[in-house]
């Protein structure tokens, strides 16, 4: 197999995110590269994390000197997190071909590393977007000036939706007018062929419930739980498994508590490895992505890497149609439903109690995780980076 040139990856994030993926898909074909990931400072998980940097391949990670890795503010941090990337990079002695850059942040750092000669091309991975980014009028200001610049000027913008393309489209549109093919859609991939392999030969729900993903007001987590805690009666096995952990997670305990449901709901925790995780998801049930159209201003945009998960595990969804790609898989393998306990009830005991309709529509999750294996995903919108010769 041909490898492919030295890459450098930079994100901000917490968990297994979408560059973690392409990470270890450019590390068994490249000749080596850096990893870099900056903590997020306004989430609980990750704000005492500090920043880090790893190397593979033929590129050795050399400490920068005289920048603390954590800083306590938020804006400071992002400061901070802009000159370690500059300075891994400096002190690495390489020259990058491709830097892929999730985030405007990581992204003008990339555009600094090409003006100083030590990246040839940046990619812009765009992976959120949201109407309203910060409370405050100057950093908000700040956030959608960078955005612009970095989206007229990288080599590529990889947007994780057609929604979120079109979003950008319509406030950037001087970013768009001079060539629409630097911009292009790469959804959020899954390890579609590993996860078959591991999913159990599941015949029907079992009256099992999965969650996935960070605890927030508006992943509609409560709303599963009282859902539950009514079918009870109807399905005396239904439980719910979640696996995920976020600023929420003891709001949910209380709720869990209070309806005395500690026998039937288990929070997990974050699960950090990727392969635990597959084989969590691979005893079957049903999913829930119960997305609130009043709080996830994300979502409406994005394409979220829980779905894909699902998908991959073979799990029919219950969800709202707050990500774009809802309506698409509406039928096949998910059923939409409104933002409320009594509908997200209704789906789930519709899943329960049709053995039939579950093995249908987990056949159809299986079909469609198939067309977004990452490897496949990533590979191709590299061959599509329309980059100068």
């Amino acid at each position: 197999m041909e490898r492919l040139d030295r890459f450098l990856l930079v994100t901000h994030e917490v968990g297994t995110v979408p560059v973690h993926q392409v990470r270890g898909i450019l590390e068994r074909r490249s000749c080596g590269g850096m990893f870099i990931h900056h903590p997020l400072q306004y989430r609980r998980m990750a704000s005492d994390v500090p920043s880090r940097a790893v190397g593979w391949g033929d590129v050795v990670v050399r400490a920068p000197l005289g920048v603390p890795l954590k800083v306590g503010s938020e804006a400071a941090s992002y400061v901070k997190d802009f000159a370690l990337t500059v300075l891994w990079v400096s002190r690495s002695r390489v020259i990058f071909d491709t830097m892929i850059a999730a985030g405007n942040l990581n992204a003008l750092a990339g555009l600094a590393l090409r003006r100083m000669g030590r990246v040839r091309h940046v990619i812009y991975y765009a992976i959120d977007f949201s109407d309203r980014r910060f409370n405050g009028a100057v950093l908000e200001s700040t956030y959608r000036q960078v955005d612009e610049m970095v989206l007229r000027a990288a080599d590529t913008t990889w947007h994780v939706s057609d929604a979120m393309r079109a979003a950008r489209a319509s406030r950037f549109p001087r970013a768009f007018a001079a060539d629409c093919s630097r911009h292009i859609v790469v959804p959020i991939g899954v390890h579609a062929r590993r996860m078959r392999a591991v999913a159990a030969d599941i015949r029907d729900a079992g009256g099992r419930v999965v969650f996935l993903g960070n605890l927030l007001r508006h992943h509609g987590l409560e709303v599963v739980i009282e859902a539950v805690a009514r079918l009870r009666t109807l399905h005396p096995s239904i439980h719910l498994d979640i696996y995920g952990d976020g600023p929420d997670r003891r709001s949910c305990e209380a709720i869990v508590t209070s309806l005395g449901l500690q026998s039937v709901v288990k929070f997990h925790g974050y699960v950090e490895d990727d392969e635990r995780l597959e084989c969590e998801l691979g005893r079957g049930g049903v999913a829930v992505a119960m997305y609130s159209p009043f709080l996830a201003t994300f979502t409406k945009y994005a394409d979220p890497g829980k779905v894909k998960q699902y998908l991959g595990a073979g799990l029919p969804i219950v969800m709202t149609d707050v990500p774009p790609n809802a309506k698409s898989l509406s039928g096949g393998c998910a059923l939409i439903c409104g933002y409320s306990i009594d509908e997200c009830a209704s789906a789930l005991h519709d899943l329960l109690v049709s053995p039939d309709r579950y093995r249908a529509m987990r056949e159809a999750a299986f079909s469609e995780a198939a067309r977004l294996e990452w490897g496949t995903l990533i590979i191709n919108a590299l061959g599509r980076r329309n980059f100068p010769q």
